[in-house]
């Protein structure tokens, strides 16, 4: 639930093996790709809402999607009265240096919440020359707690039964992986290959997948070499949705209009997206998020005569649909629950969600700048950046999900 980069998109599934998105391109991404956005200000409003797509039905659902575990509690009671908690606020660098700390890869898991933190000139845009890795008890009152400081530029961050996974966004990458309850000297890491940029790295069947660069390796078991399906380039999203893979990659035409699905087995059928704007082509999706039920896309719409992108999440899998919400919200962050999908924005946009079934806007949290967050049963934790330029990040709070 953290940022992408936005470019343009292949969106499939896949498992240990890909098959459907191999006709990528083979260069390499230019360097300004890397997954970490800038402050800019939001795209003007299209000519007109994203449209419903007429579309398939939603595929069947693979054998063990009934034991999936993941959905949180959603909300029937609007957020009227809803009021932002602070969590954590980071002090001041102690070195007096000109940036930092600036948060990044805010989780959790039943009883902690876990983040990144960057030190540096330019760690606002995720960059920064030491990042320290830390854990704070979700409701007993208590003080962060340092699992790691590691001098390099460290985005992406994952909590799988009791491991913790960290990952840079920097080229080359490195991977590593903690006790997610050691302290400071304690917590020592296996040594991994060096990886091409990961530009995202999800939770998956008690490991994590990590995409690099056109390629998903994924990591079983803390130590383990990873097992590497090619996508072909330019992997920067994901998300695992009914026991697959769901990727978002860029420089493939074909993703455009549709979600298609590569499991090593037979394909399913294609979830489309929404169609293309007047005079705005969609490029295909960014973001992924998704519930045991439900996928949501971030998808990008491209002017042909240049100009500002247009965007609305799509709730890919709806019933005889794709349907567009949220439009033209500049969106760095995106999840969801039982009930809603919610969207985290910079520039002191706020932190925004959508009922499932309905194109009704509802804010949570205003005048923050969301680049990630973490949705629990009855509350969201987010970070707040701050607007752009700030030398730290506000800090991390949480807001009850209704009154």
């Amino acid at each position: 639930m953290s940022f992408v980069h936005r470019a343009a998109f292949c969106v499939g599934l896949a498992s240990a093996v890909a098959s459907a998105c191999t006709t990528f391109g083979v260069d390499d991404p230019p360097e300004g790709d890397a997954a970490v956005p800038t402050e800019a200000a939001p795209p003007s409003s299209p000519e007109a809402a994203v449209p419903d797509a007429a579309g398939p039905d939603a595929p069947p659902s693979p054998p063990d999607a009934g034991q999936c575990q993941r959905t949180r509690k959603g909300t029937t009671t609007p957020c009227t009265n809803c009021v932002k908690t602070p969590f954590y606020l980071p002090p001041p660098p102690s070195d007096g240096g000109p940036s930092g700390p600036h948060i990044f890869g805010v989780t959790t898991d039943a009883t902690h919440v876990f983040w990144l933190e960057q030190f540096g000139g330019v760690s606002y845009d995720g960059i920064g020359n030491r990042t320290v890795v830390r854990r704070q008890a979700l409701t007993t009152p208590s003080n962060p707690e340092t699992i790691a400081s590691i001098n390099e530029p460290l985005t992406r961050l994952a909590v799988v039964d009791k491991t913790l996974w960290v990952a840079s966004g920097s080229r080359p990458a490195k991977v590593y992986s903690f006790d997610k309850g050691c302290v400071g000297a304690a917590c020592t890491s296996p040594t991994y290959a060096a990886i091409d940029r990961a530009s995202a790295m999800i939770p998956y069947r008690g490991g994590v997948a990590i995409a690099a660069n056109g390629h998903v390796l994924t990591y079983e078991a803390p130590g383990d070499p990873p097992s590497d399906a090619t996508i072909g380039r330019g992997v920067v999203g994901m998300t695992e949705w009914q026991s697959r893979i769901a990727i978002a990659a860029d420089n493939n035409p074909a993703s455009a209009a549709s979600i298609g699905f590569t499991t090593g087995g037979p394909e399913l059928a294609l979830l489309p997206l929404s169609p293309n704007l007047p005079r705005y082509p969609s490029v295909g999706a960014n973001m992924l998020a998704s519930t045991c039920e439900d996928l949501w896309a971030y998808q990008i719409f491209r002017p042909l005569d240049g100009g500002a992108e247009h965007t609305a999440l799509v709730h890919v899998n709806a019933p005889g649909n794709a349907r567009g919400v949220a439009v033209d919200l500049l969106t760095f962050a995106i999840g969801a629950d039982a009930t809603h999908v919610y969207a985290g924005l910079p520039n002191g946009n706020g932190l925004r969600r959508v009922a499932k079934g309905t194109a009704v806007l509802e804010t949570i949290a205003d005048n923050v700048s969301v680049f990630s967050f973490a949705v629990t049963d009855d509350t969201i934790v987010f970070d707040d950046h701050g607007l752009g330029g700030g030398k730290q990040s506000v800090g991390i709070f949480t807001i009850k999900k209704s009154n």
